[in-house]
């Protein structure tokens, strides 16, 4: 495989990562080659804080702001229409713990795998639950199909965690909320952007994975062993915001945001945004 290669033939000091079945698989080489492997992922038991490290918003995280947006619009009972996959059941499983904890309730829970494409008969069901909210979560092109039979239903009061961002084809999901990444310095968009046009942005990645790069960076350039020195960062003032990190802990711990569909495009609130209007 690729990182077998990387780490035998390529004798890399270093890897930076993404998504989490990839992480789960880099793991334990990282490990056995003695050297950092950053994972921009949220199943959390990728980072042992010996040599491997994740760097995104926890489940738990953003379960928190999600629940509290929640609350905020007046939601009481959500429909879950979620894949199986093992950073979305994270998501999930946060998500009902925060809302049973607040007394949401959940009204609908459907897990599919991703060779499901005819969802029409799980929207009706989930719409004879009456909930207030249909939770949506998986990839595309599984997302956009979800997105259009929702939209044939006349289901428009959809929110999620990142999923939206993801889209390729956004117009399904206007004015659809969700949790994701907070992007403290737009600038940086902008630059990836230019520099890569054409390459859609995923706020949920991109400023970690950059983060991740330059802490290393950083290690070398204070001839450090890059290992030692993501061990012992309990901060960093990073593009997304602060991330911490607990002494012994392989999770940089981070704060997300919320974010709104609009005209297409993904687009992070503001703080009056979120407390004044649905």
């Amino acid at each position: 495989m690729a990182i077998e290669r990387a780490l035998r033939v390529d004798r890399v000091d270093a890897i930076v990562g993404g998504i989490s079945r990839f992480g789960l698989l880099t793991k334990p080489l990282a490990s056995a080659a003695r050297i950092p492997h950053t994972c921009v992922c949220s199943v959390t038991s990728i980072g042992d804080g010996a040599y491997n490290f994740t760097n995104i918003p926890t489940p738990e995280a953003e379960a928190l702001l999600w629940v509290q947006e929640a609350e905020r619009r007046g939601i009481r009972r959500i429909a879950l229409l979620t894949r199986d996959y093992p950073s979305i059941r994270g998501h999930v499983a946060a998500v009902k713990a925060e809302a049973a904890r607040v007394g949401l309730s959940v009204s609908y829970d459907y897990v599919f795998s991703d060779s499901v494409t005819n969802f029409r008969a799980r929207i009706a069901e989930a719409r004879a639950s009456n909930p207030d909210i249909y939770f949506v979560e998986t990839f595309s092109p599984q997302l956009e199909i979800l997105g259009r039979q929702l939209s044939d239903a006349k289901v428009h009061n959809i929110a999620s965690v990142v999923a939206p961002s993801l889209s390729e084809h956004r117009e399904l999901f206007e004015a659809t909320w969700y949790t994701d990444s907070n992007l403290r310095d737009p600038a940086f968009r902008t630059r990836i952007e230019e520099k890569y046009p054409g390459t859609q942005f995923a706020t949920h990645m991109m400023p970690y994975a950059y983060d991740d790069f330059n802490m290393i960076v950083q290690a070398f350039e204070r001839g450090q062993n890059p290992a030692v020195y993501l061990r012992d960062i309990a901060s960093y003032d990073g593009t997304a915001g602060m991330l911490t990190k607990a002494r012994g802990s392989g999770t940089f711990q981070s704060t997300p945001a919320v974010w709104v569909i609009r005209n297409g495009t993904p687009t992070l609130t503001s703080n009056t945004e979120t407390r004044e209007s649905p």
